[in-house]
């Protein structure tokens, strides 16, 4: 079993075909705060599909694999970033592989009274950044069409 520092559970909810789907990465400083967010999302915005982030060691074949096939299958990919998300190498490498993958990505400021650094890919890629606003995530997700910027 992982340090809780390395795993980032959340439940699936609502798994009904057609719903749209969301994957999540975020710093374990931030799950508490996630995790409200995303009851807000869900209460908000009906049905939508949260795909489970995975436990296993990161950067492992499981991991890379099982996290690839949630983020295929995702319609939204959201960033919540704090003040150590841009450290973290599997946020990183999460919002590369969306990207590559041609996947709506947003940036989220889980604080947004505080001045954090979004991970550089962020930045990179001019990723949209915006604050953790629960109606225009909502917004966001039940629109299939492309990302605010193309990357």
């Amino acid at each position: 079993m992982l340090p809780n520092t390395f795993t980032r559970s959340l439940p699936v909810k609502d798994l009904r075909k057609g719903a749209p789907a969301l994957f999540v990465t975020h710093s374990p400083q931030e799950s508490e705060y996630v995790s409200q967010f995303l009851g807000k999302i869900s209460n908000q915005s009906g049905s939508i599909t949260i795909q489970p982030t995975v436990d296993d060691a990161p950067f492992s074949k499981p991991w890379m694999l099982r996290t690839e096939d949630r983020i295929r299958r995702s319609d939204l990919v959201l960033c919540f970033f704090g003040e150590d998300t841009w450290l973290r190498n599997t946020t990183t490498w999460e919002l590369t592989l969306a990207i590559k993958l041609k996947k709506k990505v947003i940036a989220v400021r889980a604080h947004h009274h505080m001045l954090h650094i979004p991970p550089f890919v962020v930045l990179d890629y001019s990723i949209p950044v915006i604050d953790a606003d629960v109606e225009l995530v909502g917004s966001l997700l039940k629109r299939k069409e492309e990302v605010l910027v193309e990357h």
